[in-house]
């Protein structure tokens, strides 16, 4: 009843009667050994401002911990690819690698499409931000198809702005262009908790419009925006292709 309360609070967006009430069913939780509300606790106390992703990490482990001693597969790789993230905000690629590989394996014995295409997106963007941007590509393609089976249009999203960033490291701008719009058509938030990958749009888009034009960045936008999605994927096949060969 306290955990319900405390999900009712998040609702009204009282939050800090949200994580008050939070803490107080983790310690009734803890005193039953709930450990499906234990996990959700953490997961959800994981989040509380101001976030320290140390002290995050940690909650997220026991949370996991439970996850899987309740046998919550979900919440288990979920909790995984969240310590992933949490890795990655302090720096520790090889720590936030490992996570989201972990993400990727649990999702895809079990046929977890969304929990799939979440950890493949976050694992390629790890591989993006090292620069290793064939392998990325990769990835988003492959997280792409995924999502597209679940209509998860905001990962979509996110995916295809991840390929414009790629793109505009080999130059093609009209492909950039073409990635940004179609993002665009997909989009239902447009933003990313990461500012490393932020800023690597804003460039790839600022990029691609000096060397454009208005007018001609504005033309690829709208054909992206318009264009058949599985035909824009193949023209960015193949140009990851041709920015391969030329190494």
């Amino acid at each position: 009843m306290v955990y319900a309360a405390g999900l009712a609070a998040e609702a009204q967006s009282d939050q800090p009667l949200c994580w008050q009430l939070l803490g107080q069913a983790l310690d009734l939780s803890r005193a039953t050994g709930d450990h499906r509300t234990i996990a959700l606790c953490q997961l959800m106390l994981a989040y509380a401002p101001p976030i320290s992703p140390l002290g995050s990490m940690a909650r997220l482990r026991e949370s996991a911990e439970h996850f899987e001693a309740g046998g919550d597969a979900w919440g288990t790789a979920f909790t995984v690819a969240g310590s992933g993230d949490m890795a990655m905000l302090v720096g520790d690629f090889a720590s936030a690698e490992q996570h989201f590989d972990n993400c990727v394996r649990r999702t895809r014995a079990r046929g977890d499409l969304r929990g799939l295409g979440q950890g493949l997106e976050a694992l390629g963007t790890l591989v993006l931000l090292r620069n290793e941007y064939a392998q990325a590509a990769a990835v988003f393609f492959e997280a792409i198809d995924v999502c597209r089976r679940v209509n998860h249009d905001e990962r979509i999203a996110r995916c295809l702005r991840r390929l414009a960033c790629i793109a505009a490291s080999a130059m093609q701008w009209v492909l950039t262009a073409r990635l940004l719009g179609a993002a665009a058509g997909y989009d239902l938030v447009g933003s990313t908790r990461r500012a490393a990958t932020r800023d690597l749009y804003s460039s790839a888009a600022d990029a691609a419009l000096a060397h454009l034009g208005t007018a001609g960045f504005a033309d690829a936008h709208a054909e992206g925006r318009r264009s058949a999605l599985d035909g824009l994927l193949t023209d960015a096949r193949q140009g990851v292709v041709a920015m391969t060969s030329r190494k």
